[in-house]
């Protein structure tokens, strides 16, 4: 009973941590504190240790020696990676999503499309170019549910909890700001094809919009990444991947002890 209990406080460790850098009160670069974190939780440390664990193995914190626990600062290859892993993924969720989905999700599917052009509208009317804070919450949380829906509806649970992670770590760059009406209006007319071709119930059409739907958004995300590194006077430097042999190779996916099983 005591694990089950401990799995659970790290549960909710985990969710309360990720959440706060999915809603940003946790940005990228600062510091992560056990003691901190299970005051305002209202839990003891270890199963604040716990999930802070997890998640520096999922790549989303960093644990420092002598330093402490930091939030991941994305650089470029972050970026290029996180689009490549949901390009690679997402056609093919989006494809499942087809075979599975029932007229409740296909409703709400429906329902968030029509709030991304109710922001339009109202940026219109109001003659403004960009949502404000509220609201561009509002469309995270709404671009992040239609994609969610796709995915829990694939079925497949190994591939979601991979794109929440990436979904988390590209929410490390995403400037609230940012949201314009031309992004708006762009991701309106993605949503919206992906949407009908599910409702359609055509999977290869569904699948090429869902990459297409990627491929579009990709140029912006890099395009913002060069302007924060311009804006704070940072450089793009590529690690130095040293000398290219088995062992750095199964290092650099974490599996270094296998270089010293037997043969």
């Amino acid at each position: 009973m005591k694990n089950n209990e401990q799995e659970n406080l790290s549960s909710k460790a985990y969710a309360f941590i990720k959440a706060g850098i999915m809603n940003g009160t946790i940005p990228s670069g600062s510091v992560v504190s056990e003691i901190a974190l299970a005051k305002e939780i209202g839990i003891s440390r270890t199963p604040v240790r716990e999930a802070i664990r997890q998640l520096s193995h999922e790549g989303i914190l960093n644990q420092i020696p002598r330093f402490g626990t930091v939030v991941k600062e994305v650089n470029l290859r972050d970026i290029v990676e996180i689009s490549e892993l949901r390009e690679a993924l997402e056609p093919y969720a989006v494809a499942k999503c087809v075979e599975n989905v029932t007229d409740i999700q296909l409703n709400l599917l429906a329902e968030l499309c029509d709030e991304i052009a109710g922001f339009i509208t109202k940026l219109e009317q109001m003659g403004q170019e960009c949502l404000d804070e509220k609201d561009s919450k509002r469309f995270l949380a709404i671009d992040l549910g239609f994609h969610m829906i796709i995915i829990n509806t694939a079925g497949n649970a190994k591939i979601r909890d991979i794109l929440i992670n990436a979904r988390t770590m590209a929410r490390l760059f995403i400037e609230m700001h940012d949201i314009n009406v031309n992004k708006l209006k762009n991701t309106y007319t993605h949503h919206t094809a992906i949407y009908n071709a599910i409702k359609d119930r055509d999977a290869d059409k569904a699948r090429n919009a869902m990459l297409e739907h990627l491929r579009v958004s990709k140029q912006p995300a890099l395009m913002q990444y060069h302007s924060y590194q311009i804006l704070h006077g940072l450089n793009s430097k590529s690690a130095n991947a040293g000398e290219y042999t088995l062992e750095n190779v199964l290092s650099q996916c974490g599996l270094n002890e296998l270089v010293n099983e037997p043969a």
